[in-house]
């Protein structure tokens, strides 16, 4: 912005401006220090362990697992965090678990939940209740849930493919304008499209600024849906998920037609006066919202999807109790996307070890990838303990 970067004053005594603006960073930054986020320590954890041993996912299947309910770390050969930094053989912690601790910018202590596990509190905002849970011994409403929440992430990964021909409207013609959510857990299978993707969007019958049927925007399935994927995280090119948000706010700073209006009305602000102020609101809604979703994953200790699939992988299948591999807490069979291995597949292996283990039809992951700068992985099939 043009100012002194080696201005470091901090008494405002003579009406300075500047050293006004130090002396407010440097107590904003000295406020971080003591919220509750860790950050004199790196962020690290002060009291979760996690309850299940590590996956090593360059192994097939999910064999130590403890609790399947429950968040898994993983061992990588290769770690690449979210700034780019690479780490060999490495077992990443869990993801600041403890944040419901943290002070917030505008959260109220009436929307607050503490619970205490193995004698430390967990602090929640906004808690959605319990997620739906695996019992292996009574596979009841709960656990068909719980198969059907991770059996469509890896449905949902057969639509990233570069060679999928579906198109799809994404204009506000087809997208949004949803009329009735989901009022609990069991209503979300009838609400996404298992198969195909989406949700029961009706889209708008016409632009509100110009009085006229949207333009239809016509896109492959696969080039959108993995342009949005790596939009949110693509690496370390770019800005992590909450930097995103300041993305949009800055495209829509800087177009030719905003009114810098506070809330919409009132004077237009100078082009500083609305930094501040829309920086500020979107940072602390951005920080509630850490809160918030990191709370609740900390309390939850809900478990990864890789290690779902590859546990019930594991166990087999669930949709023909006198067909090969049955087990009720196994994967859901269909067609086209979660079957079996028979002996005629090529996933069968060299002596035929794998027919009758359960394979689905996916994005294939790194393993898919000789060469980073060239190849890509793909949609094909795999087994699922892998």
């Amino acid at each position: 912005m043009g100012y002194n970067v080696n201005f470091t004053i901090t008494d405002y005594s003579n009406n300075s401006y500047a050293a006004l603006g130090n002396y407010l960073a440097e107590n904003i930054i000295s406020f971080g220090f003591q919220d509750g986020a860790n950050e004199g320590e790196l962020y690290e954890n002060q009291y979760y362990s996690p309850l299940n041993p590590t996956l090593l996912p360059m192994l097939s299947g999910n064999p130590n697992i403890t609790d399947p309910n429950r968040w898994q770390p993983l061992t990588l050969q290769i770690f690449i965090d979210q700034a780019g930094n690479i780490y060999p053989i490495n077992s990443p912690e869990f993801l600041n678990p403890e944040w419901g601790e943290v002070s917030p910018f505008a959260l109220n202590q009436t929307d607050q939940t503490i619970n205490n596990r193995d004698g430390y509190d967990y602090v929640m905002y906004h808690d959605p209740g319990m997620p739906p849970l695996m019992d292996t011994a009574n596979v009841g409403a709960s656990s068909e849930l719980y198969k059907w929440n991770f059996e469509l992430v890896a449905a949902w990964s057969s639509h990233l493919s570069s060679e999928d021909t579906t198109v799809w409207d994404i204009s506000p013609a087809s997208v949004g304008n949803i009329q009735s959510y989901p009022a609990a857990l069991e209503d979300h299978p009838s609400f996404y499209d298992f198969e195909n993707g989406g949700d029961p969007s009706i889209g708008y019958t016409v632009n509100p600024t110009t009085g006229q049927p949207y333009e239809p925007q016509l896109a492959r399935r696969g080039d959108f849906t993995r342009v949005l994927a790596e939009f949110w995280a693509d690496g370390p090119d770019s800005e992590t998920p909450p930097g995103q948000w300041f993305v949009i706010l800055n495209y829509v700073s800087d177009h030719a037609e905003l009114e810098k209006r506070y809330m919409g009305t009132g004077a237009v602000l100078s082009d500083l006066e609305w930094d501040v102020k829309s920086y500020f609101t979107l940072g602390g809604a951005v920080h509630d919202a850490a809160i918030t979703a990191w709370g609740i994953k900390g309390w939850y200790d809900y478990v990864r999807p890789i290690s779902a699939i590859r546990f019930m992988a594991d166990l087999g299948q669930s949709t023909y109790p006198d067909s090969t591999n049955y087990h009720p807490a196994g994967l859901s069979l269909v067609d086209g996307l979660i079957e079996l291995v028979d002996s005629t597949d090529v996933l069968a292996g060299a002596s035929y070890q794998h027919v009758g283990k359960v394979k689905m039809n996916v994005w294939r992951g790194p393993d898919y990838v000789g060469s980073p700068a060239t190849d890509f992985a793909g949609v094909g099939w795999i087994l699922a303990e892998d």
